[in-house]
């Protein structure tokens, strides 16, 4: 088992989940893996077990983030994808940035959406002014 605690990263992000009495949880890429491969009525048994949401995203198909009240479905594609490498990466941010700034669920997972948009459309991450620029096109639905 990985020693996470001499990451920096993780420190960083432990301490700031300290100040905001949540905790960490390190998952490796492949337990990261077999989440995204479940099914969703699975998925969400993760829910009863204290996580307060989980994002869903996989090329080509509807994102969706669960929480225990309610789930949100965004269809947002591209019209030219020009990256994939890093949305998913950037759609956690997205989603972390609204969080963090005290955005609703729904505003969260709209930047989720838009950052991970931003970066499918460029050659590198998307930019924060592409970001602002898609937020406002980004609809989001419960289902």
């Amino acid at each position: 088992a990985a020693d996470w605690s001499r990451n920096p990263y993780v420190k960083a992000l432990e301490n700031y989940a300290a100040k905001e009495n949540a905790q960490v949880i390190v998952i490796s890429a492949k337990v990261e893996e077999e989440i995204a491969e479940l099914p969703e009525d699975e998925a969400k048994e993760y829910l009863e077990g204290g996580v307060e949401n989980i994002l869903y995203s996989a090329p080509g198909k509807p994102s969706l983030v669960f929480c225990k009240d309610k789930t949100l479905r965004c269809e947002n594609l591209a019209d030219s994808l020009v990256n994939t490498t890093g949305s998913a990466d950037s759609m956690v941010a997205g989603f972390l940035y609204g969080v963090i700034h005290g955005a609703d669920l729904d505003e969260s997972f709209r930047y989720a959406n838009a950052a991970s948009l931003a970066t499918c459309m460029s050659n590198d991450l998307g930019s924060k002014e592409k970001i602002e620029e898609l937020f406002d096109t980004i609809e989001v639905k419960e289902v």
